[in-house]
């Protein structure tokens, strides 16, 4: 049988000593709570993130046209241009006017274009504008890994 304690209604110092270590219990499990485990943005690591390259008008660049971005990023290619074509596809080097036939590439040219591209190994990567490389149409994204700079 479970033995029970009753508190007689005038031991009034009693009642409070339970309930300040109620109280106290309550806000270590609070304090306790809210101390979480350390995050990766704490211990260095970057949340991914999403970088925008677009081309408007009839202008026939890239805007940016150069990008630094972290291991993991991804870049968002998008435009949609009434009176011209462009794609976009990965380069061997800044002076290649072609697609490199093992990167990434948009698909065939078009006036609208929404294309993803994640980063998940460092170095500098080109890209072009296969229909329009030769007159200047191109880019590049350097992807660093921000835990080796730490």
């Amino acid at each position: 049988m479970l033995a029970q304690r009753v508190i007689p209604r005038g031991d009034v110092k009693m009642k409070k000593q339970i309930l300040t270590a109620l109280v106290l219990c309550v806000l270590l499990l609070t304090v306790a709570s809210l101390a979480t485990p350390a995050t990766a943005q704490e211990e260095g690591t970057t949340q991914p993130t999403t970088h925008e390259v677009t081309v408007t008008g009839d202008v026939m660049e890239f805007t940016p046209a150069d990008l630094s971005i972290n291991k993991g990023d991804t870049v968002y290619f998008h435009w949609s241009v009434p009176n011209m074509e462009h794609n976009v596809a990965q380069s061997s080097s800044a002076d290649s006017n072609e697609y490199d036939g093992q990167g990434w590439r948009s698909g065939d040219t078009s006036k609208t274009v929404d294309f993803n591209v994640t980063f998940d190994n460092v170095g500098t990567f080109f890209y072009i504008c296969e229909p329009h490389a030769a007159a200047g149409m191109k880019g590049s994204i350097k992807v660093f890994d921000p835990d080796a700079m730490t």
